[in-house]
């Protein structure tokens, strides 16, 4: 964890400048950083950047040189996430998110894992996504090595691993599910300020809903959900 580093206009947190080969950065969180960039790469290395939650800070990333790039699951949040002088490189493998629009070029906005930009991640005061938080099961698995987050704790608390440094206890996906014997589907996934319960058939009473969750608490009970075309119904869940 970077907190609160000052290196005038020329420095930055983590500096690369003369250097080669390869570099990954995995499970970081760089913050309140004051300086010319938070990330500085002047020199032709390839460099792998998962699960790092780069916030509050003037700066992201700063590259002036020819410098390779490979960004998954990453949270953006600064005045400025990105800057280029010079010849760079970027591959994303998905599941980044960026409050601006300066990694669009890069970012790849289809598949299971889509990144997103201009979009706020909703974090806490301790940079830990929120419930309906975009950041949470967002992720790309593939190629992610540590099985804890920046703080300790399990790299998956959801039903998918979250972007950033830090893992949630909430869950914002919820998977389309269709049981032959009620013949019910869950949607949208992921999940936004509404949640919605098709039935394919009229129920014979009313239903009662209860959300739960990881740790097993109640986070909503309803005995009276709103209807919708007879069979499908309406919950808001954007203050879960």
């Amino acid at each position: 964890i970077f907190k609160g580093n000052f290196s005038g206009t020329e420095g930055s947190a983590i500096t690369f400048d003369g250097s080669l080969g390869d570099a990954r950065l995995e499970n970081l969180l760089i913050y309140d950083h004051v300086g010319e960039s938070t990330i500085y790469m002047n020199s032709p290395i390839n460099v792998t950047l998962i699960n790092t939650s780069v916030v509050d800070n003037e700066t992201g990333i700063v590259t002036k040189s020819a410098t390779t790039i490979e960004l998954q699951n990453n949270i953006f949040q600064n005045s400025i996430n990105f800057k280029s002088i010079g010849d760079v490189e970027i591959k994303s493998n998905g599941g980044n998110i960026s409050s601006d629009n300066t990694l669009d070029n890069y970012f790849i906005t289809s598949g299971n894992h889509p990144d997103r930009y201009e979009t706020d991640a909703l974090l806490d005061e301790n940079y830990v996504p929120l419930g309906g938080s975009p950041a949470i099961d967002a992720g790309n698995p593939d190629g992610v090595l540590s099985t804890i987050d920046a703080a300790g704790n399990p790299r998956i608390q959801g039903s998918g691993i979250d972007a950033g440094a830090l893992e949630s206890s909430f869950v914002s996906s919820i998977k389309n599910a269709d049981w032959d014997s009620e013949g019910l589907i869950v949607f949208p996934n992921p999940v936004g300020s509404k949640l919605y319960l098709s039935f394919d058939h009229p129920l014979k009473e009313g239903i009662k809903i209860q959300i739960f969750n990881q740790l097993g608490q109640l986070l909503l009970f309803t005995d009276n959900p709103k209807v919708q075309n007879g069979n499908d119904f309406e919950i808001d869940v954007e203050r879960l």
